[in-house]
């Protein structure tokens, strides 16, 4: 993802050589600087050279590799519609630093706003009651008492968290770790966002099967 113009495709030349100078370019979850040859309304062009500036990659966390496989695969099915840069940026440093869960969270729902199916959460989507019992992916957000109907009850920890993290910014992360979000959180922000993305990925149902065996 370039900072000037979202997500972009560069040929390497000789990157399969091992010893080729800049391969280490071609590893995933990297933050860097590149010189290259771009022709006028091409999305491709020939990588020239680059320097690593941040290396996000962890190999021996496979519980973090496998969450910004999550925030990756996300982008990528996202494309070039969008230039979400900003959002790729801040999930990657935060990740140093914060529960992959929690930054994944927090990544989705900035897409979600991005891309405008953002939960409402100030309310019952039916009748704005603000004492809400329920989350309700199909309606769009927190139903009360008397729209809940069949659907489950949710804890009231888990209601204040899944508004939390669609109200927050990366900027709050500090905050929010300190209300204990935890993997269930996560689930039900990420499953509200894949009911209402028209995409998939294969990243999310291994991430989520390593955070239950935790």
């Amino acid at each position: 993802v370039l900072k000037e113009s979202g997500l972009f495709t560069f040929i390497l030349k000789g990157a399969k050589k091992l010893s080729g100078k800049n391969n280490k370019l071609t590893m995933p979850f990297l933050k860097a600087e590149f010189i290259y040859e771009k022709k006028e309304y091409k999305t491709i062009a020939s990588l020239q050279k680059g320097s690593l500036i941040e290396n996000y990659y962890r190999k021996e966390d496979l519980l973090k590799l496998s969450g910004l496989e999550v925030i990756a695969d996300i982008t990528l099915k996202i494309g070039d519609d969008y230039n979400i840069y900003e959002e790729v940026k801040q999930s990657f440093e935060a990740a140093l630093e914060y529960p992959l869960p929690l930054v994944c969270a927090l990544y989705m729902a900035r897409v979600s706003k991005l891309l405008g199916f953002n939960p409402i959460i100030d309310g019952c989507v039916i009748c704005s009651n603000p004492k809400v019992v329920a989350i309700s992916n199909s309606d769009g957000g927190f139903l009360c008492e008397r729209h809940a109907l069949n659907k489950p009850k949710s804890p009231v920890k888990s209601l204040r968290n899944f508004r939390l993290i669609n109200k927050a910014d990366f900027k709050d992360l500090k905050v929010l770790k300190e209300y204990d979000y935890d993997k269930n959180d996560f689930i039900l922000e990420a499953e509200f966002f894949f009911y209402h993305a028209d995409f998939k990925i294969k990243s999310y149902p291994f991430f989520k099967s390593l955070l239950n065996m935790f």
